[in-house]
Parts: structure tokens; sequence; C-alpha cells
């Protein structure tokens, strides 16, 4: 009777050990908001789980990266479901979504026009967001910006 009560324990902690690991989608940011072309910082936050890690990022469930962490960056507004699935060398598997909102990028703050010196010099367009932080040329380079994405989606173009 102690042997079979002895099994059951160790039965139940293997159960319970299965039942507490957990896996969730971690953000240096306390938002899930961002501009376009701005960065969204995420990383895999396991529980209970060891070994050798497998991961997998999804986007509207198009493959993006294996590795622990993921740049989420979009040049369309909208909403975007971003899948993560972990899996150890156990082969256990987990799972977990979050949705990102990619709002407008001159959607809070103010534009500066600034005419230009009659004939000698062009006018410009400035953006000042509602943190303070100026876009000059606006026009110009969120323009090339998503001109680049769209013609080299991995190329890292500067100043985007």
């Amino acid at each position: 009777m102690a042997v079979v009560a002895l099994g059951l324990f160790f039965t139940a902690c293997d159960e319970e050990e299965n039942l507490n690991s957990s896996v969730w989608i971690g953000s240096e940011s306390e938002s899930n908001v961002i501009a376009q072309l701005d960065t969204l910082y995420l990383d895999a936050r396991i529980e209970n789980l060891s070994g050798a890690m497998r991961y997998l990022w999804t986007v509207d469930g198009k493959k993006v990266s294996t590795a622990s962490t993921y740049k989420f960056s979009q040049p369309k507004t909208g909403e975007y479901v971003i899948g993560l699935a972990v899996s150890d060398d156990k082969g256990e598997n987990l799972q977990t979504t979050m949705t990102a909102k990619v709002e407008g990028r001159f959607g809070k703050g103010a534009f500066i026009l600034n005419e230009g010196n009659m004939g000698n010099e062009t006018g410009t367009l400035t953006f000042v967001d509602s943190k303070g932080i100026a876009v000059d040329s606006a026009y110009y380079r969120i323009i090339r910006c998503i001109y680049f994405l769209k013609m080299e989606p991995k190329m890292v173009v500067k100043g985007c």
C-alpha cells in the first residue's frame, strides 16, 4: 500500500510540473501600441521548462523569427497578432499570443512648415510628436522608409 501511495505522489508531482509550465511574451515597454516604423522589443519568458529551447515567432500566422527575442516593426497601421511557440528537448510545447497595435506615425503631435528662403532653399515639413521628438523632413523620410521596406524588407535603412 505504501508503494502505491509513493507512486501516486511521484505521478502527481510530474503532472503538477507540466501544469505549471508557462510561456508569455515580455516587452521592454508598458504598452503594445507603437507608431508606424517604431520597434516593439519582445522576448520569450518561460517558467518551469528546462533544456534546449526552440522558439517560433509569428505575425498574423506567418513565421518571422526563431530567436528568443523579436523586434516587431510595421510600416502599415492596424492590429497584428504576434504568436510565440516554445518547445523543449523533452517534447513539451507551449504557445501564447498577444495583439500589437500600430498607429499612424503622425497621429499625435504637430507639423511645422518652413516655407524656405525665397528661391535659395526649399521648404521643409517637420513633425513634433507628443513626446517632443522631432522628425525633420517628415514626408521624405517616411515615404523613403516605406518604399525601402516594400522593395527590400530585410534591408536595414538608416534613419527609418
